[in-house]
């Protein structure tokens, strides 16, 4: 795996969120929000990463990251969860509750 992110891409946790964004970026300062309140909930299950696409280029070409925002799940090295554009809320809601029952 690609070095630690806040030291969270090597933390023990099976699962991982990536949120691929840029500063630039409108609709990625839309989703936060939703990112940031999901992290409140679901934190104990999740590590929520945010990746500046920019500084972390290496990163975002090894999950094909190819617009901003993209939101990926690993369960273990396993991507199970990937959305570009504007995450739907709901769908990324019920894929995060099935992966933590």
């Amino acid at each position: 795996m690609i070095e630690a992110i806040n030291n969270k891409m090597n933390s023990t946790k099976k699962l991982k969120i990536l949120n691929f964004y840029s500063d630039w970026c409108p609709p990625c300062h839309t989703f936060m929000p939703n990112f940031l309140a999901a992290e409140q909930t679901y934190w104990e299950y999740f590590d929520f990463i945010v990746v500046n696409v920019v500084k972390n280029m290496q990163l975002a070409w090894v999950f094909w990251v190819r617009s901003t925002p993209t939101i990926i799940i690993l369960d273990g090295d396993l991507v199970v969860y990937n959305q570009s554009w504007v995450p739907n809320w709901a769908d990324l809601k019920k894929v995060m509750l099935t992966l933590t029952s």
